[in-house]
């Protein structure tokens, strides 16, 4: 039996469902060129949607979203990376760089995620965004109520390790997020006035 096959083509309106930590899309366009053994996936999309069922509460709407993906076929595992993918957000404008290692036997997948992200107006819009998923129940309460108002210009986040350990809350991994805010309005506690600035 020949296994082989070689695709080149574009694509258009695509909906993806989720999968073993990988996440829904909804609407694709772009380009796909490759074969069975590695390819390359040029995205050019306006006003579609990404969700992480295993990881947020709500699909994200993608205003757009461009950049290339790569994948390759390995004797025991898939490689998938990516140079500059640029996602603007409702809230939020991203440039990600990711690179993934999804085991063809049912060890976890690996990821390299850095992002970088800013232009947020609207802090109050933060817990559309929290890994609700993995945070506890208090902190997540918490967060939901914290942040009144104000704007990020800047922040990154990192994740790397094995995304079946994620939040590598017992350093198995690293998962962090760093970024600068303005004007914020914090709502630390109920008995307190909230803090500004």
């Amino acid at each position: 039996v020949n296994n082989k096959y070689a695709v080149n083509g574009v694509f258009d309106s695509i909906y993806i469902q989720a999968s073993s930590g990988l996440p829904q899309l909804e609407n694709l366009t772009g380009t796909l060129k490759g074969s069975n053994e590695s390819g390359v996936i040029g995205f050019n999309t306006h006003k579609g949607s990404l969700y992480f069922p295993e990881l947020f509460r709500a699909p994200y709407s993608i205003n757009k979203l461009t950049g290339l993906l790569v994948w390759k076929e390995l004797s025991d595992r898939w490689q998938i990376s990516s140079g500059s993918l640029v996602v603007d957000l409702k809230d939020i404008q991203t440039e990600t760089k990711v690179a993934l290692t999804i085991p063809k036997n049912d060890e976890s997948i690996f990821m390299d995620l850095q992002a970088s992200f800013g232009n947020a107006p609207d802090i109050s819009h933060a817990p559309e965004y929290y890994p609700s998923t993995v945070i506890g129940e208090d902190v997540l309460s918490w967060l939901d109520s914290a942040f009144v108002s104000g704007k990020i210009g800047q922040g990154d986040v990192l994740v790397y390790g094995e995304l079946n350990q994620f939040p590598f809350s017992e350093g198995q991994g690293v998962f962090e997020v760093l970024y600068n805010m303005d004007d914020v309005e914090l709502h630390y506690n109920s008995e307190w006035p909230n803090l500004t600035n």
